[in-house]
């Protein structure tokens, strides 16, 4: 898996970064007058509640248990020095479907 980014050539704070298929994301120094686009550290939070949504969904799946709706909010708790680390991350998980609710609780655990 290889990434590239690159500095966009009109600004100062602002990036792209692009996988190996040409998929695109922008991002910008959040703190640096107005963004144009998620910061690195959002696009953390962002991975981790995609990688956790894509994960229960399979994991649901292979006991035949459909999803019909799901919504992650994640709050990232970051140290006041630099360099900047997450020193917790909080997944709040919604599921809709007809999932009984320690199926559910299981497959967000694992």
């Amino acid at each position: 898996m290889k990434i590239q980014l690159d500095k966009d050539k009109n600004s100062a704070h602002s990036f792209t970064a692009k996988n190996e298929n040409g998929f695109k994301v922008k991002l910008s120094n959040s703190s640096a007058g107005e963004p144009t686009g998620p910061s690195p550290m959002e696009t953390v939070l962002m991975a981790v509640a995609g990688c956790s949504s894509i994960d229960i969904v399979h994991i649901l799946g292979k006991q035949n248990l459909k999803v019909d709706d799901l919504n992650v909010m994640v709050e990232g708790l970051r140290r006041e020095e630099i360099p900047k680390i997450f020193t917790k991350i909080k997944l709040q998980v919604h599921l809709k479907g007809k999932i009984p609710a320690s199926k559910a609780l299981r497959a967000c655990q694992l």
